[in-house]
């Protein structure tokens, strides 16, 4: 399984002091969300490789499909992360333990028509 790392853009336009950036994000192949980091600061890209003043909360994208209406919501693991390389350790580590959490389920095998 192979997971692709985003970076937001950095902040541009006429009010771009008053913008933040977004820590990275994981998506899976097939383009579904997969993994969402966060901090108690803004993200820049010099903190790529030293360790980060705060701990980096990793966020795990579950899918309900329990429900009519699919769709997902973020779970926060609790291992937590000191720098950016650690924190994809920890993303990669989890879909291997559990790939029941990595797999897409197609709508259609999820709700059968009971007439």
């Amino acid at each position: 399984m192979k997971l692709k790392w985003k970076v937001d853009p950095p902040p541009t336009g006429r009010y771009r002091s008053f913008a933040t950036r977004n820590w990275p994000s994981a998506d899976f192949e097939d383009g579904r969300p997969a993994a969402w980091l966060s901090a108690n600061l803004e993200y820049a890209p010099s903190l790529r490789g030293n360790i980060v003043p705060a701990e980096l909360v990793i966020r795990i994208q579950v899918t309900d499909y329990s429900q009519r209406n699919i769709g997902f919501e973020w779970k926060t693991l609790t291992k937590r992360a000191n720098t950016l390389s650690e924190a994809k350790a920890i993303v990669l580590e989890f879909f291997t333990k559990y790939p029941e959490f990595s797999q897409n389920k197609e709508r259609e095998t999820i709700f059968e028509d009971k007439s």
